[in-house]
């Protein structure tokens, strides 16, 4: 069970990269999870479904209980992160501008950065969810 954890970790910790795919990189606005959380969850079923179904329960049941955990400790670390990075960027703009109201209509219409980093997080938390509640 360890080493499973161990490998799922591995996997989950990708949402670490999600912030650097999207800052400034002008990457279109996410529309579906992350491959990384399929990964996981094949990696998953492939080991889970080879028990038995008494000791498959329990142990499937105190594997996710586990990985859900770590996963919900590393997407609050990204995005605490995101946020404080974004706070300081805007106090940084703030100063720059000397608290001019410049913002074009064209960056009103845009999904900041940001934005995308934590929409993505959450495609990938729902289908992660999604996928675990099956068990």
């Amino acid at each position: 069970e360890s080493c499973l954890i161990r490998q799922c970790d591995s996997i989950l910790r990708q949402v670490n990269d999600v912030p650097r795919l999207y800052r400034k990189t002008n990457k279109e606005v996410p529309t579906k999870a992350s491959n990384y959380i399929n990964h996981c969850i094949e990696l998953i079923f492939s080991i889970t479904s080879s028990q038995t179904q008494v000791w498959k329960t329990e142990w499937t049941r105190y594997v996710l209980n586990e990985i859900t955990s770590h996963y919900k400790q590393y997407t609050s670390e990204v995005l605490t992160s995101v946020q404080k990075i974004e706070d300081s960027l805007k106090r940084l703009k703030k100063a720059k501008i000397g608290n001019q109201n410049n913002v074009s209509k064209n960056n009103l219409n845009n999904m900041s950065d940001d934005d995308k980093i934590r929409l993505q997080i959450y495609y990938d938390v729902q289908e992660f969810g999604q996928q675990v509640s099956i068990w």
